[in-house]
């Protein structure tokens, strides 16, 4: 491996390292569909659900938390939607989720956290040819979580979209996207201080694309054939009278990407 120094908005700079493999490395949504069949599965704390906060229609699931200290456990294969209508906490537990109707196929309607089980595989995918700028995962304020692997693959546009977005945990995370959208799609993105996860951004026109900030102060990121792996689209003087910060800052962490860049 070689490094090399990338010097980043506010003169705020670190050491990434390159990695020399060209690696191709994309989410294969097809075999993994064969190997999930038992029909999907929604627990909350571990118990069947007897009351109102699962609504089904037809191939659409709205899940209705009904406190915010409640896990709602996810498990076996939809070919459909999942609505997540008020703040909670959704936990995957081998879940293969897929959208082939141009639409998202997990929907965050207020905030959330999305927690990945220890020692499972999930994925999240959508499919389809639209205009609309389309992410497999969509939300508002997400946090996304946990210590198992998650797979998620926007075929139609973008991997996620969201307002505010966070990664956390120590879990295996791939993201993908198209070559006409991004792997995440935000409006800020960040990771705080000693997080131990690992996140794949995969064969997409950007690898993290946020309208106001990137921050990064752990993690292990790993950036394979994007035409661009960070960027953010408005840069502006910061407000003195407030928290808010626009660019890309780099305080800790690990990124690896390929040598084309």
């Amino acid at each position: 491996m070689k490094k090399v120094l990338l010097f980043l908005s506010f003169s705020i700079f670190c050491i990434c390292s390159v990695f020399a493999q060209n690696l191709k490395i994309k989410i294969d949504e097809k075999s993994a569909r064969e190997k999930y069949q038992n029909e999907l599965e929604i627990r909350a704390n571990g118990k069947i659900i007897t009351d109102e906060s699962v609504k089904r229609e037809k191939n659409v699931i709205t899940i209705i938390p009904v406190d915010d200290e409640i896990e709602y456990s996810i498990s076996g294969k939809l070919i459909g939607k999942i609505v997540v209508a008020k703040e909670g906490m959704i936990v995957l537990n081998n879940a293969y989720i897929e959208n082939n109707q141009q639409d998202c196929a997990i929907s965050f309607e207020a905030k959330c956290e999305l927690k990945i089980q220890e020692k499972t595989v999930n994925y999240i995918i959508s499919n389809g040819e639209s205009k609309e700028k389309v992410a497999a995962l969509q939300g508002k304020d997400l946090e996304i979580g946990g210590k198992g692997d998650l797979y998620v693959k926007g075929a139609v546009c973008h991997g996620v979209k969201a307002k505010d977005l966070e990664i956390k945990g120590s879990g295996n995370f791939y993201f993908e996207g198209t070559k006409d959208g991004s792997a995440i799609n935000c409006k800020s993105f960040k990771v705080k201080n000693d997080k131990t996860f690992s996140a794949y951004f995969l064969n997409s026109k950007n690898g993290i694309k946020a309208d106001e900030s990137i921050e990064i102060s752990s993690g292990t990121f790993y950036f394979n054939d994007n035409n661009k792996d960070l960027k953010v689209d408005a840069i502006k003087e910061e407000d003195k009278k407030s928290d808010k910060k626009y660019g890309i800052f780099i305080t800790g962490g690990e990124i690896n990407n390929d040598e084309k860049k």
